[in-house]
């Protein structure tokens, strides 16, 4: 049985109400129809911007709530498709099991210029360590103008990680040397 967008709204507002603004988005669209989208959600953070902000050696972290609120995986890669020229954009979400493709992504983006988004950082602190040792020494030979580790220029490096108050989930330098943007879910009182 197919449930309609409403229906699916009634069940989650009983079921999961962390995914319920989520879901409204989806009736309203059904309703209002793709066309008219840009008055459903207007994003209050311009990302083109943030990209003219940073630079080679400079993370974009975006901060998310423990509320459900989606990653910006889907806005992030349309900005990388809309800059020219084009560079590449992989997208990897972090565990203990593949940070040696992390390790591998990091280093082909920092050489040939790629976007790397890696998601779910809060869960793999261990390669956040290895990932701030990694940027401190970008940040070293871009000061030092080392040729033989030339840094693409085009290449940016997109975090994405839930924050959790009581607990510090990332390295204290990756926090501090870059470009934070805080997300959070709209507070909606349905009763």
């Amino acid at each position: 049985m197919q449930l309609q967008n409403y229906e699916k709204l009634i069940l989650l507002s009983i079921l999961r109400r962390d995914r319920v603004p989520a879901q409204i988005k989806c009736l309203a669209e059904e309703v209002l129809g793709k066309e008219n989208s840009d008055y459903i959600e207007k994003s209050l953070i311009d990302l083109k911007q943030i990209y003219k902000e940073t630079n080679c050696t400079t993370p974009i972290l975006f901060l998310l709530d423990e509320n459900g609120t989606p990653e910006p995986l889907n806005s992030v890669s349309a900005l990388c498709s809309s800059i020219k020229p084009t560079p590449k954009f992989y997208s990897l979400t972090i565990s203990k099991e593949n940070a040696h493709l992390a390790n591998k992504l990091f280093e082909e983006g920092v050489q040939e210029g790629h976007w790397i988004y890696f998601s779910n950082c809060h869960a793999a602190h261990n390669y956040m360590t290895e990932l701030e040792n990694r940027l401190e020494e970008l940040k070293k030979y871009e000061c030092e103008k080392q040729k033989q580790k030339a840094i693409h220029p085009f290449f940016r490096l997109w975090l994405c990680t839930m924050v959790d108050p009581k607990k510090q989930l990332l390295p204290i330098e990756i926090l501090r040397h870059s470009i934070k943007i805080a997300i959070e879910q709209p507070q909606v009182n349905i009763k």
